[in-house]
């Protein structure tokens, strides 16, 4: 799939089922947008009466009643906010080495030995 500009973008779902992409950048010398697509942004459901004067579009995301749980804040149209990353190709090779080491061991690699494989 290609953006409006040309470039290519892949869309796939998180564990959560929240929509991310990766997205070549217009950017000289390799670059790539990296992470969620649309962030929500979210408050407690405590600290909503203090936001209903400045954000009055506050949806519970949950059916409980007491003072727990996230609610989803509808900002205005004309907001913006960026939840993904602008990586070079070097950042990349970084984040994708991390990725492959806990795909194969199901946990991040520890400092001492990312230390131990670079002194190699």
């Amino acid at each position: 799939m290609k953006t409006l500009r040309g470039f290519e973008v892949k869309h796939f779902e998180d564990d959560y089922g929240i929509d991310c992409s990766i997205q070549e950048s217009s950017a000289v010398g390799g670059y790539v947008w990296l992470g969620v697509h649309r962030p929500a942004v979210k408050v407690m459901w405590k600290d909503v009466p203090k936001l209903l004067e400045t954000l009055p579009a506050i949806k519970k995301d949950s059916p409980e009643t007491n003072e727990c749980g996230w609610c989803t804040v509808r900002l205005p149209d004309d907001a913006s906010i960026n939840g993904r990353m602008h990586l070079s190709r070097e950042q990349a090779k970084e984040i994708a080495a991390e990725l492959l080491y806990f795909a194969r061991h199901g946990r991040l690699r520890e400092e001492k030995e990312k230390e131990r494989r670079t002194r190699q």
